[in-house]
């Protein structure tokens, strides 16, 4: 890759006591294009809870990489080993995941053509390419003053499958075929065959569908007849027709549609669809979502090609669909600070979501990597926290974090870019027009690493200038706090103080301008949800003004209880504002015996509580159903079924994080939110789990299920640097979200019956592979598409696939296939090595 000719003048600043001050007497040249490598060699290193990689940089130039004068920067999740470094490195961690390693006097320099390979020691494990430093640049200091930054690539070998188990424990199978082939061969039932019937199947599947024996038509141009309050339903429809049905004007067709309000349909969000004759059609509504998603379901109806290039005429059985949801609330949550989506992408995203008629975006805005909407008279949070590239304090912009690189004015980059306050309204109105509630997240007052410094960037500004009463408003530190704690993430300087009334005047500040906001797009606003999340523990133990306060309210019983201060105040905040207050688990939860069980002190405000923290033997896999039974209202984003972020499964070359459970689209699917131990088999290391030994569960009770509002799927974005990687993730597992948040509750989910889920899974597949991902092919979604299993006995290929529909192909020698290799329809004889792959109905995409 060649050198970006950036210049950076700089005075050379301390890394959190890693000195870049070095003086360069002669002329320096640097190479222009070097890449770097990595192997892989062992986890549980020294017999620790840590691994060894060889880093290997390459000089494939023709100037030297010297023996100084450089430093080479980085992204990872895992920690650096400083001890651990070879003799001739240096190295230190800065802040969150961005890391440095520079040469030491003895370093000797990589000759043109050259490499040197580097021993490289990092904290727990790598278990796939996600664990792999990312965002890799050099950076090349001259003489002058001025620095010059190359970004690098960084290639992989292929992982010793037997060496990436975490632990001696790790009992979880790395997957491969065979794998593959008997677990979809266990899920399927082989002998039903769901399309016999020929009639189309929907997602999420409905209430009740009554087929006629008669066929109706449809075709255009048709006329759209609504209620007057149905005006934004009938637009949408009218679009999507234009879309799946070509006008044909020579044709004596005068199809109609009625979309009416039916006051005898009681269910919110209710409808019923009747097409019982040709080219009439009507869709009734108990409220306008249900009548849009009436509309949704009609369009569920047409083939998928229809998506693509429109159908002349719409030719099915006559049909009667009666329909709600089993949840008021089916939410997905999207995390724009560590990874920024634009708003053209974010707009693509809702009208999808709302096909399979999920109802709320979870909009997580801010965190340490970012904060992503503009507020009016605090310019420095998007000035300076949107954006991310190599810096040396963080007063133009944030470090780079999560792969995004050392160039802050690249709009390309994952770190950089931000909602104007018209961006954002028009996100609003678009969802509105979606039947989507957006809930605002301002993650406080933990992961605020980006408000914070913006703040502190801000304060300095105005002291300079002489106004310390405008540099303490919003001020958001104690300046005598000698607190020294760091987060999950690795973070400093992540927490606010709550013990500040300028703290107090920021959160008003943000919520305000979010309240005006909502105000002029004219959708309503009734939830801003405020994080409340992983704050480190002892955050304000060092805090003079937080011990002053302790002391003066013994109501709070140390530094940590705080955090249930700060919640109150902020809840009181949007009380008065007419706004609920919902947040992460940790809200409406305290630390007693060292697990997580409801706080009764917050009982009387009901923050609504989203349960995040579900991984079995943690201590907390039933807190939701405490939380519930004693009245709090709760959503279940559990990190075991609804983390779409993390990792498809255990396999090297899968991207995605692991660190609470591999979640698929079968994991979305199979969740059974009124009683978790009806799918739960096996703990986070492939352990069976012994259920007899929960003697503590506490189940649900009646009164408790009505506190479940709902399901919420979670798409942190750590690992998304782009869009079709944020799709890959979150797509088709969506899908198994959307089936049990709208669908009725399934027998199996109550008794476990394993037959039943069989069937019911049958169909579920089915549907994903003959109608749903060739949807998403039609509307330009990069979904997974996952890989298929096989077997080879007796010199005979037996293979298939997760979501029949797709088209398997294979070669007999190794290689991978091709669009004209010969597609597997049946068992077939072969010999030599075999690979099969499977493609997309449309555009030809595969499976690797």
């Amino acid at each position: 890759m060649k050198t970006h000719k950036v210049l950076f003048l700089a005075i050379f600043f301390a890394f959190m006591g890693c000195s870049e001050k070095e003086m360069i007497h002669e002329t320096k040249s640097y190479p222009d294009t070097l890449s770097l490598s990595w192997k892989h060699v062992e986890n549980q290193y020294k017999g620790k809870m840590m691994h060894l990689g060889l880093l290997t940089i390459h000089n494939p130039s023709d100037v030297p990489l010297p023996r100084d004068g450089w430093s080479l920067y980085f992204n990872r999740f895992r920690r650096l080993i400083v001890d651990e470094l070879p003799d001739v490195l240096d190295g230190c961690h800065i802040n969150g995941d961005f890391y440095m390693l520079k040469p030491k006097s003895s370093f000797a320099p990589i000759p043109p053509g050259g490499k040197v390979v580097l021993p490289i020691v990092a904290n727990y494990w790598t278990l796939n390419y996600t664990d792999l430093p990312m965002g890799n640049y050099f950076v090349f200091r001259y003489p002058d003053g001025h620095e010059e930054f190359l970004p690098v690539s960084l290639t992989y070998e292929p992982f010793d499958t037997l060496r990436i188990h975490r632990t001696s424990y790790d009992k979880l199978p790395v997957e491969n075929p065979t794998l593959r082939f008997k677990r979809n061969k266990k899920q399927l039932c082989e002998t039903m065959n769901p399309l016999e019937t020929n009639k189309p199947l929907i997602t999420p599947t409905p209430f009740e569908i009554q087929w006629m024996d008669n066929p109706v038509h449809l075709s255009g141009p048709v006329t759209v007849i609504a209620d007057k309050s149905l005006e934004n339903e009938k637009i949408y429809l009218e679009t999507v027709l234009q879309k799946l049905l070509q006008s044909n004007d020579s044709t004596d067709s005068k199809s109609q549609i009625t979309l009416k309000l039916d006051p005898e349909l009681t269910h919110p969000e209710a409808y019923r669809l009747v097409w019982t004759a040709d080219n009439v059609l009507e869709i009734t509504g108990s409220d306008p979502a249900g009548v849009f998603y009436g509309i949704q379901t009609l369009r569920g109806l047409f083939p998928p090609e229809a998506e693509l290039h429109g159908v002349d005429e719409m030719i099915i059985q006559g049909v009667i669909i009666t329909d709600y949801p089993r949840f008021g609330y089916r939410g997905i949550h999207v995390d724009v600070a560590r990874s920024f989506r634009n708003t053209s992408e974010i707009k693509k995203f809702l009208e999808v979501i709302s096909f399979y008629k999920l109802n709320t975006l979870h909009f997580h805005l801010t965190d340490d990597e970012g904060w992503r909407i503009e507020i009016p008279g605090l310019p420095e949070l998007t000035k300076i926290g949107a954006f991310r590239g190599h810096t040396y304090d963080e007063r133009d912009h944030l470090y780079p974090s999560l792969g995004s690189g050392p160039f802050a004015n690249d709009l390309t980059s994952n770190g950089n870019g931000f909602y104007s306050r018209e961006d954002f309204i028009e996100i609003l109105k678009v969802a509105n027009s979606y039947h989507i509630k957006v809930i605002p997240e301002f993650d406080l007052p933990g992961h605020s690493h980006a408000a914070v410094q913006c703040m502190r960037v801000r304060y300095e500004r105005l002291m300079s200038q002489g106004d310390s009463i405008a540099a303490m408003e919003y001020y958001l530190l104690d300046p005598n706090d000698t607190s020294q704690v760091e987060s999950v993430q690795k973070w400093t300087n992540n927490v606010v103080n709550v013990c500040m009334e300028s703290t107090y005047h920021f959160c008003e500040k943000v919520f305000d301008e979010i309240i005006a906001m909502y105000k002029d797009a004219n959708v309503p606003l009734d939830i801003i949800h405020i994080g409340g999340d992983e704050v480190p523990q002892g955050s304000w133990n060092g805090s003079p003004l937080c011990q002053a306060f302790l002391m003066e309210h013994p109501d709070y019983e140390n530094a940590d209880d705080l955090a249930r201060y700060f919640s109150i105040r902020l809840n009181d905040m949007l009380r008065q504002k007419g706004l609920k207050t919902a947040g992460w688990e940790e809200i409406a939860s305290k630390i007693e015996e060292n697990k997580r069980v409801p706080d009764m002190r917050m009982k009387e405000r009901k923050p609504i509580a989203y349960i995040w923290n579900s991984v079995w033997g943690w201590g907390a896999e039933n807190l939701s159903y405490q939380l519930a039974n004693e009245g709090f209202p709760v959503v279940l984003a559990n990190v075991t079924n609804f983390y779409l972020d993390l990792a498809y499964n255990k396999d090297p070359d899968e991207r995605g994080l692991y660190w609470g459970a591999f979640v698929d689209t079968r994991k979305a699917w199979e969740f059974t939110p009124f009683d978790v131990r009806n799918c739960t088999e096996m703990d986070l290391y492939g352990e069976k789990i012994d259920l007899s030994q929960a003697k503590d569960f506490i189940p649900l009770t009646p009164e408790g299920q009505q506190h479940i509002l709902g399901l919420q799927g979670c798409l942190w974005a750590e690992n998304f640097q782009d869009m079709d990687k944020f799709e890959y993730m979150a797509f088709p597992k969506i899908l198994g979200l959307a089936e049990r948040a709208w669908s009725a509750q399934p027998i199996w989910e109550i008794n476990k019956n394993g037959d039943l889920q069989r069937k019911d899974w049958t169909i579920f597949a089915y549907k994903v592979g003959y109608f749903e991902l060739p949807r998403l092919d039609a509307w330009n979604v990069h979904y997974r598409i996952p890989l298929p299993g096989w077997v080879v006995e007796h010199d005979t290929l037996y293979a298939n696939i997760r979501f029949p529909g797709l088209t398997l192909r294979y070669t007999r020698d190794g290689s991978l296939p091709t669009e004209n290799s010969p597609e597997y329809t049946q068992p077939v004889m072969v010999e030599g090595a075999v690979k099969v792959t499977a493609f997309t109905k449309f555009h030809q995409r595969q499976s690797r």
